[in-house]
Formats: C-alpha cells, structure tokens, sequence
C-alpha cells in the first residue's frame, strides 16, 4: 500500500515537472522510506512500553517480603509460599525474561516490520503459555502444599 502511495507519487512529481529542490527531497527521503521507518519506531517504542512494567516490577519487588503476584492477583500467596526470598528471586528472573523479548521483539521491528510482527504474535501467544507455566512450576516448587 505504501509502495503505491509512492509510485502514485512519483508519477505525479514527474507530470507536474516540480521543480530540481523537491525532486532532491524525495531521492533524499529515499522514496517514502522515512513512512516506513516511522512504522519501525513506532513498533520499537510500542514493545518498550510493554517492556517496562515487566522491568519494573522485577526490579523494585525481588527483595520484597511479600510474594510478587502474577496477572492474577492471588492474596493467597503468602500463605501458600514458603520461601518468599527465593520466591521472588524467581519470579524476578521470570519477569525479567518476559522483558527482555519484548526488547528483542522491538529491535525485531527495527530490523523489519515483519519480523517485529512475528515475534509480537510470539510473545503475546505462545510467550505467555511459557510464562504461565513457568509460574505454575515456581509457584510448586516453593508452595508450602505440595501436590
């Protein structure tokens, strides 16, 4: 689509004869290349955004007395978590991992919108499987009640 938007473009600069200065801007540009490029940023900006809260929250509560909770808020936590310090230590490496493809997944984007897009469904499907399950396998390993 954006590869039409330009040829249509250059098309027209070539019927209207516009002048030498506007013609060197457009090979300047790289015919349409900086629209694409603004889509690059975007995807980056948009997977750090994602990135971030994951960051934060495996930095500022590994240390915690309380158990760091998952998506689901569970306040049972600190009742059924034995070893909180080690606990959280875990969930902050799981957390950390989850941050880290997000930022891979944004250098993705830089590289091409196409791959940015593969990884994006990855990590929002499949990466949140692992995550979950992940979770689960910690959450046994440190539960008081084991099954």
């Amino acid at each position: 689509m954006i590869e039409d938007a330009c040829r249509i473009m250059g098309s027209l600069i070539s019927r209207c004869k516009i002048s030498d200065d506007v013609l060197d801007l457009e090979q300047q540009v790289g015919s349409c290349g900086g629209i694409a490029m603004a889509g690059r940023i975007v995807g980056l900006i948009s997977c750090v955004m994602c990135a971030i809260p994951f960051l934060i929250i495996a930095i500022y509560d590994k240390d915690s007395k309380e158990p760091i909770k998952f998506w689901s808020g569970d306040t049972t936590l600190k009742a059924k978590v034995k070893n909180v310090k080690d606990y959280n230590r875990e969930m902050a490496r799981l957390y950390q991992r989850c941050s880290i493809a997000f930022l891979i997944t944004g250098i993705g984007f830089i590289v091409t919108p196409i791959v940015g897009a593969i990884l994006i469904c990855f990590d929002c499907t499949f990466g949140i499987y692992l995550m979950y399950r992940n979770y689960k396998r910690i959450l046994s390993l440190y539960s008081q009640v084991r099954k």
